[in-house]
């Protein structure tokens, strides 16, 4: 339960798994839209691993930007979806039919009618504003067929 939202939800608790479990379907589903009315692949875009160096320099900029270690790797997490809402105002950003969902801009939502065309340019010039703002190179978490 170190996960942000879960800490959040539990603190100073030591909750048991069903509670835990029903903690995470109901953050997951305040952030990712309701199916039956938009669709959407769920998260888009994987959070950036870049050199320690690179997010310390990123920090300096943005003091409120978390960092997380990971500790199978010299390289930190940086989050993206904070780097997309509160530097670059992202949320909600759209393309045609697609557009970045606004409680969570690391998700892709499609409204009815939505094109793949919409969904695969809005993809590109997010990950372009990411490499211009940054020099960040972000991949998709959504393999496409």
């Amino acid at each position: 339960i170190a996960y942000k939202d879960l800490a959040a939800r539990f603190p100073g608790l030591s909750p048991d798994l069903g509670h835990i479990r029903e903690a995470v379907l109901d953050i997951r589903k305040s952030k990712f839209p309701d199916l039956a009315v938009e669709g959407t692949a769920g998260s888009y875009f994987k959070n950036p691993l870049v050199p320690r160096s690179d997010a310390i320099r990123l920090q300096e900029r943005y003091p409120a930007m978390p960092i997380f270690d990971l500790p199978e790797s010299s390289d930190v997490k940086v989050p993206l979806a904070w780097l997309m809402d509160h530097v670059l105002n992202l949320r909600g950003y759209r393309i045609g039919s697609a557009r970045l969902y606004e409680r969570q801009p690391l998700v892709i939502a499609a409204d009815k009618g939505a094109r793949a065309s919409d969904v695969v340019r809005l993809a590109r010039e997010v990950t372009e504003k990411i490499r211009a703002a940054f020099d960040i190179v972000i991949e998709p978490e959504v393999r496409a067929l």
